[in-house]
C-alpha cells in the first residue's frame, strides 16, 4: 500500500502543476461565528476536483502543494479572488464581515508576497482590518527569523494575523507574546469531546484566558456538537466555527440566498 501511495502522491504532485491552469481548483468558503449567533467572518479554502479522481481530500493535496513552487502563485490567485468575494459580501449587505486565507511559509518567504497583500486589497478595495491571513505554528516554528519581520509589516497595514491549528506544533504560550498576531484558533483536537467526561477542558480554558491577557481573540476550531458550542462558550472563546455551524461550501451557495448568511 506505501508503493500506491507514493505512486498517487508523485502523480498527484505532477497533475497539481496544471490544475489551477485546468481550472481544477476552486474556493470554498467556512463561515465564522461570534460566540452567540452573529455570523462575523468567512475563511477561504481551497478545493481541487480532479477529472478522473474526484475529489482530492486537501489532506493530501495541499502538502503537495506547499512544497512545490506552484504555492506561490496559487496562493496569490486564493488572496485575490477571496478578498473580491469578501468585498463583494460586503456591499451585499454585510459590511463588518472578515474574510480569513491561509498562507504557508513558502508564500511567507516569498519577496513578493507583501506587494501580493497590498495588491490584492487595492484591487478589490476590501480594507486591510477586513482581512485575516491564518499561519499555522509550524510554519512560524519553521522561520521566525525570516517569517517574523513580513507579518509585522503586514500586520502594520491593518491586517489582521491569526496563528492557526494552535496546540498541535512546538510553541509554548509564552512564545506568543512576541508574535505580530492578533487572533488565536485552538485546533480541533482539543474542542473534540468538550462537553462530555472524555475531554478534559483544563488546557482549552488556560490557553484562552493567557490568549486574553495577551491581547488575543479566541477562535475555536471544527466545533461539531452543541454540547462542544456550549463548552468553547462557557471557556470564554469568542469565535468558532465548525460543521455544526455551518460546512465549506462555494462562494454562490452563501451569495444567492442571504438566509444562509445567518445562523438559524
Amino acid at each position: 500500500a506505501i508503493g500506491w501511495d507514493n505512486r498517487r502522491s508523485s502523480q498527484l504532485a505532477d497533475e497539481l502543476r496544471v490544475a489551477h491552469q485546468l481550472g481544477e481548483l476552486s474556493i470554498h468558503y467556512q463561515p465564522l461565528f461570534k460566540l452567540g449567533g452573529e455570523l462575523v467572518g468567512m475563511e477561504a479554502l481551497l478545493r481541487w476536483h480532479h477529472p478522473e479522481l474526484g475529489t482530492v481530500p486537501p489532506v493530501e493535496f495541499i502538502p503537495l502543494l506547499e512544497q512545490s513552487r506552484e504555492i506561490v502563485g496559487v496562493g496569490r490567485w486564493v488572496l485575490q479572488e477571496a478578498t473580491r468575494q469578501g468585498r463583494s459580501w460586503q456591499i451585499e449587505g454585510r459590511p463588518e464581515l472578515t474574510i480569513s486565507v491561509n498562507v504557508s511559509g513558502r508564500q511567507l518567504q516569498h519577496p513578493e508576497f507583501y506587494d501580493d497583500v497590498q495588491q490584492a486589497l487595492l484591487q478589490s478595495g476590501l480594507q486591510p482590518e477586513s482581512l485575516v491571513l491564518e499561519v499555522t505554528e509550524s510554519v512560524l516554528v519553521m522561520d521566525i527569523v525570516r517569517i517574523g519581520p513580513v507579518m509585522q509589516r503586514i500586520r502594520d497595514l491593518g491586517v489582521h494575523m491569526a496563528l492557526d491549528d494552535f496546540g498541535t506544533g512546538y510553541s509554548s504560550l509564552l512564545y506568543l507574546r512576541g508574535l505580530p498576531i492578533d487572533r488565536l484558533k485552538v485546533d480541533r483536537s482539543f474542542v473534540s469531546g468538550l462537553g462530555s467526561s472524555e475531554q478534559d477542558p483544563t488546557i482549552v480554558t488556560a490557553v484562552v484566558d493567557l490568549a486574553h491577557k495577551l491581547g488575543l481573540r479566541v477562535v475555536a476550531e471544527g466545533v461539531e456538537t452543541e454540547e462542544e458550542l456550549l463548552a468553547v462558550g462557557a471557556m470564554g472563546c469568542d469565535e468558532a466555527q465548525g460543521f455544526l455551524l455551518g460546512c465549506p461550501a462555494p462562494a454562490q451557495s452563501f451569495s444567492s440566498d442571504q438566509r444562509v448568511l445567518t445562523v438559524s
